[in-house]
């Protein structure tokens, strides 16, 4: 077992890996929440470490990494501007593919046909989940916006592709799993790159290495950020995004009016500018309808606008006061046909859109059931 966060490492060596011991089983959250950290990771690049093992997964690839420059960049803007002010001639043969064909490929070939599936989803796509689908692809897309589709080739995730060298040292270091030949040499070249540095792109004779991002701001594992970039870059750049949907910056930190949320014709980009703005407040400034005004739940709005025809909410008010005898208001959604949301994800039947109706169905029930449960109600 782990005590005291240190990690148990199996000295064991076997050629397959059908099932895992009570004590291997109990290292696979602590192995996950490793490589997630290291996807996450705001720390500085450990230069020195990226560098040896991005001239071993060269070698590997029949490169020469002994002779490859390397250029550090702060960010993908900067990178743009260092790829593009470089001998062109000295970078369009990317070689992204080859380093990854030579080094990880051919270790993934010997991990898949060994091991057991269960590792997989419990660490590999836990972590890709975490890192890559949360971030890694908000930086891909930034990089590739930064230095166009003409490179995509080049370009590797770093950092942000860690479930592979996650699933695999679990397999070798927990587990005991042997790989044949040199395939533990590429496997631990690989992962010392991903575990060392930012995003990189991979040319023939040059590579240029994003430093790791100063933050990452998550809300409930999607990129996040109400008054700043989700991940901000060490010189002052950044990635800017609304629970997990990337925007420009304008979006974020400009002010918000109701006539901008009108005039964007972006729906997703619209339901953000509405959020930031808040939706109670909008159906107020702009005259909503009031559907039902019930004394003991609330009143039901819904918005007079072509935008948002299907904008209904509920305002509650808290009836236990504050510390200073305010109460606290609350919008609560409510579908536009008073529909209740079943457990299982489904809606019930279409209902009158009254307020006690309303406050039915944000419990899953129907109005005439309310009722029945005061407690729930209460």
């Amino acid at each position: 077992m782990t005590t005291s966060g240190e990690l148990h490492i199996n000295k064991g060596s076997v050629t397959r890996v059908d099932s895992l011991t009570l004590e291997q089983t109990a290292m696979l959250p602590t192995w996950r929440d490793k490589w997630i950290d290291i996807g996450l990771s705001t720390e500085p690049s450990d230069r020195p470490k990226a560098e040896a093992a991005l001239r071993k997964c060269y070698d590997f690839a029949r490169l020469d990494g002994a002779n490859l420059q390397i250029v550090w960049v702060k960010s993908p803007a900067e990178l743009r501007s260092a790829v593009w002010s470089a001998v062109w001639s000295a970078v369009r043969s990317a070689v992204g593919s080859a380093v990854w064909s030579a080094v990880w490929s051919a270790v993934w070939s010997a991990v898949g046909s060994a091991v057991w599936s269960a590792v997989r989803s419990a660490v590999g796509s836990a972590v890709g989940s975490a890192v890559e689908s949360a971030v890694g692809s908000a930086v891909g897309s930034a990089v590739g916006s930064a230095v166009g589709s003409a490179v995509r080739s080049a370009y590797h995730g770093g950092q942000f592709w860690c479930s592979l060298p996650a699933y695999e040292s679990f397999l070798t270091e927990v587990a005991g799993l042997r790989l044949s030949g040199d395939l533990s040499d590429r496997a631990r070249a690989y992962a010392d790159l991903v575990s060392s540095t930012g995003p990189l792109l991979m040319f023939e004779k040059t590579a240029f290495m994003v430093e790791r991002p100063i933050q990452i701001r998550l809300q409930d594992g999607r990129l996040h950020c109400p008054r700043g970039p989700a991940v901000e870059w060490r010189d002052g750049t950044g990635i800017y995004a609304w629970k997990g949907l990337v925007v420009d910056q304008s979006i974020i930190m400009n002010p918000v009016t109701t006539d901008l949320i009108e005039a964007e014709p972006r729906v997703e980009i619209r339901r953000v500018l509405l959020e930031r703005y808040g939706e109670g407040q909008y159906l107020i400034d702009t005259n909503a309808e009031v559907l039902d005004d019930d004394p003991e739940y609330g009143t039901l709005y819904r918005s007079q606008q072509d935008r948002h025809p299907d904008l209904v909410r509920l305002r509650v008010v808290n009836p236990t006061p504050a510390a200073d005898d305010s109460r606290r208001v609350f919008w609560l959604g409510v579908d536009p046909n008073c529909r209740p949301l079943n457990r299982d994800g489904s809606y019930g039947m279409p209902q009158e859109l009254t307020a006690k109706n309303a406050a039915a169905s944000t419990w899953g029930l129907r109005g005439e059931d309310l009722n029945l449960v005061p407690e729930r109600r209460a």
